[in-house]
């Protein structure tokens, strides 16, 4: 597979060979449970990903008068939202609308599978069970989960600290306007491009950065997971779940 700029065609004739050997161009591979495509668009992969967490959570629903409702919270958890969690911290490009897909099948979840047959399904009905089962949004997910690796080997000085090291620095002077006058502000990566604001690198700043000094100043991962969800959860505007209700 060889990798292109977005907005370059990929050539219909390109041949690679090894010694005698040619070597097979496709347009998709899977790599470590990451679908990978010439353009890094992650369309593949989420497609990919649609289409597991949706057998799953169908599968569940088929038998889900069977089991109690820890039962099937649990098994949501474990057979469905792990397929999302997997690499989660760097679904950065990925557009909203393609997270909303992922977000429907949560509801869906609640609606078929969590909320007692005889219950009718109403948008408070679901928005209370979705808050109950202390359930994130997609978006919500991706970004807690980038932040707590970001900590947890950045922050806290752990495995990977001696890589990320150069990648992300403290401001050492704060800037002049106020809201930005905090001392455990990241200096944001300068990029051109719209690709380049959906990387890793740059959104994990922009995240941080929107945090308040509370959550940034925390000495330990538990209390720094456990102030950035309370966190997560008090930013949601109202009506937040009712475009997918």
């Amino acid at each position: 597979m060889v990798f292109y700029p977005p907005r370059l065609s990929t050539p219909s004739d390109l041949s690679i060979t090894l010694n005698t050997d040619t070597i097979e161009c496709v347009n998709q591979f899977k790599y470590l449970g990451l679908w990978l495509d010439p353009k890094l668009t992650w369309n593949v992969h989420c497609e990919n990903t649609l289409k597991k967490m949706s057998g799953r959570a169908n599968l569940i629903g088929r038998h889900h008068h069977s089991f109690n409702k820890r039962k099937l919270k649990l098994y949501c958890d474990s057979l469905v939202l792990s397929v999302l969690n997997y690499l989660l911290p760097v679904w950065g490009s990925i557009s909203a609308s393609k997270l909303e897909d992922f977000d429907v099948i949560l509801i869906r979840m609640v609606k078929k599978i969590l909320i007692d047959k005889s219950a009718l399904p109403t948008p408070r009905l679901i928005t209370d069970q979705f808050e109950k089962l202390d359930w994130l949004l997609v978006s919500e997910r991706r970004d807690e989960a980038m932040l707590k690796f970001f900590f947890k080997h950045f922050v806290m000085n752990n495995e990977l600290n001696g890589l990320l090291s150069g990648m992300f620095r403290f401001r050492t002077t704060p800037l002049t306007d106020r809201l930005t006058r905090r001392e455990r502000n990241l200096e944001v990566p300068r990029t051109k491009t719209v690709f380049g604001q959906s990387s890793f690198s740059y959104r994990v700043v922009q995240c941080w950065n929107s945090l308040p000094p509370s959550v940034q100043m925390q000495k330990s991962v538990p209390p720094f997971c456990e102030q950035l969800r309370k966190h997560i959860v008090a930013c949601r505007e109202v009506g937040y779940l009712l475009n997918l209700v």
